[in-house]
């Protein structure tokens, strides 16, 4: 009898740890000016403020060194925005 509430306990003890890992893990990062923005779909390509993004690259005009041109860098690669990284 001992040995089988022994062997439950342990099955109890396995399965409460993979659920804690299970649920425990992940978590959303806080998103940084250097990341792609999100297609929300809204874009118009309008006056080219922070939140736009003109070529449609995925980087706002804030970070984006030519936001008309898709194929250009970002500001923090290539800081002074010359082309080359």
């Amino acid at each position: 009898m001992s040995r089988r509430l022994l062997a439950l306990n342990a099955t109890i003890v396995v399965i409460a740890t993979e659920l804690l890992f299970a649920t425990g893990c992940g978590g959303k990062e806080s998103p940084d000016e250097e990341s792609p923005i999100g297609d929300s779909g809204g874009d118009s390509g309008g006056d080219g403020g922070s939140g736009t993004d003109n070529d449609g690259d995925g980087y706002s005009s804030s970070v984006d060194c030519d936001d008309d041109d898709p194929s250009s860098t970002v500001v923090a690669n290539d800081a002074d925005c010359d082309g080359v990284v």
